[in-house]
């Protein structure tokens, strides 16, 4: 069977197309509605929250496997796998180690995507899609290091074989420069440690950016 990697990273393509599709479909019927091209560049599209970009990666995925299971906002409790013993301990030693490196106890990607029969999982995803207001007085800093410690943990505790961080660039650093680049080399960064990044800077909103 065609590799997992690939097919998160085939759906990510499709889903990206889709999306500055649908955004540019949006943006021009509102313009044609009397919506100022400022409006426009401040609004949000197609996805307004987090769980939305992680629901449409979800369905691209399924297009392109069927066979392929994606769970939501899992948590990772260790009895939830009882029945397999050596799993089991695998994710009681993450737990502790993920509470060691953040202070929080739960460790819950927002997706895992897996095939039915087999662990470690196939792979683990963390989404990041800026709303400035939706923050809740966290830091952008501190709300990734939760994302990327996530993931970090998750495969050095051999619990999912591959780990992605998806973030969709479309209002918040696509207005700062200086964070965009900073997002970029840390990125960059990711590779190395074997974290891939599904990345998306949107090109319909630095179309009207630019206007």
């Amino acid at each position: 069977m065609k590799e997992v990697a690939a097919i998160i990273k085939s759906a990510w393509n499709d889903f990206k197309g889709w999306y500055d599709e649908r955004c540019e479909s949006y943006i021009k019927s509102d313009i044609d509605n009397g919506m100022s091209p400022e409006n426009v560049r401040d609004s949000h599209w197609v996805c307004w929250t987090e769980k939305d970009l992680v629901l449409h990666l979800s369905r691209f995925i399924y297009q392109k496997s069927p066979d392929l299971d994606v769970h939501v906002e899992f948590e990772m409790k260790p009895k939830n796998f009882s029945g397999n013993e050596k799993f089991s301990k695998l994710l009681e030693k993450a737990q502790n180690n993920f509470a060691g490196r953040t202070g929080r106890e739960k460790v819950k990607p927002d997706m895992v995507v897996c095939w039915w029969d087999e662990l470690p999982f196939a792979a683990a995803v963390e989404s990041k899609m800026f709303r400035g207001q939706h923050l809740y007085g966290r830091t952008p800093e501190e709300d990734i290091k939760k994302d990327i410690e996530t993931l970090r943990v998750l495969l050095e505790e051999d619990i999912c074989k591959n780990a992605f961080w998806m973030v969709l660039d479309d209002h918040y650093w696509l207005k700062d420069d200086r964070m965009s680049k900073q997002l970029e080399k840390m990125i960059r960064e990711l590779a190395k440690e074997g974290i891939g990044t599904l990345y998306h800077k949107s090109t319909i909103k630095q179309k009207f950016l630019n206007q």
